[in-house]
């Protein structure tokens, strides 16, 4: 469980970043 609120936070800065890349 604790891996997957990794992933997901993970996942989540991902895409913040590339958000603003883009």
């Amino acid at each position: 469980m604790l891996h997957w609120l990794i992933f997901m936070i993970h996942d989540s800065q991902t895409r913040h970043l590339l958000t603003r890349m883009d």
